[in-house]
């Protein structure tokens, strides 16, 4: 595996606790199925997109699914959708306890200019994070 490729370890899910604003953010826009727009500071690269709750973010991706590949597509999407309805049925999650960022309509930006990376989903860990900034990133693509 490349070295950016890597799954972390343990102690990288840690993120000690920093972006306290962040994570408050995170936190409340949780609670409802809009979001902000953000750009973390991860691994070199700069990654820019709206940040939504984990429910929203898991029926974007279930929407994500190919609808022509037949039973197997379907089924992905019912349990991606079962999962989003068990998040909303949770108590909140305190800022604390979060530890990852679900965005949609994101744009990857490598080293170099012309390395640029356009997917509609991804949940980037804060302990991956080095720095962050809102963005007025649009939460639908357009």
């Amino acid at each position: 595996m490349a070295e950016g490729m890597r799954p972390p370890s343990v102690d990288e899910w840690d993120d000690g606790g920093r972006f306290p604003v962040l994570r408050a953010m995170l936190e409340n826009f949780a609670r409802v199925d809009d979001g902000f727009g953000v750009t973390l500071y991860v691994d070199g690269k700069v990654i820019t997109g709206h940040a939504v709750g984990r429910s929203a973010w898991l029926r974007a991706l279930a929407g994500q699914t190919e609808h022509g590949n037949g039973a197997i597509s379907a089924a992905v999407r019912v349990a991606l959708r079962d999962v989003a309805s068990g998040y909303e049925d949770e108590a909140p999650v305190h800022a604390t306890q979060i530890q990852h960022v679900h965005l949609v309509n994101v744009t990857i930006q490598g080293p170099a200019a012309t390395d640029v990376v356009r997917v509609p989903q991804l949940e980037v860990a804060l302990a991956r994070v080095s720095g962050w900034s809102l963005s007025n990133t649009p939460r639908h693509p357009g």
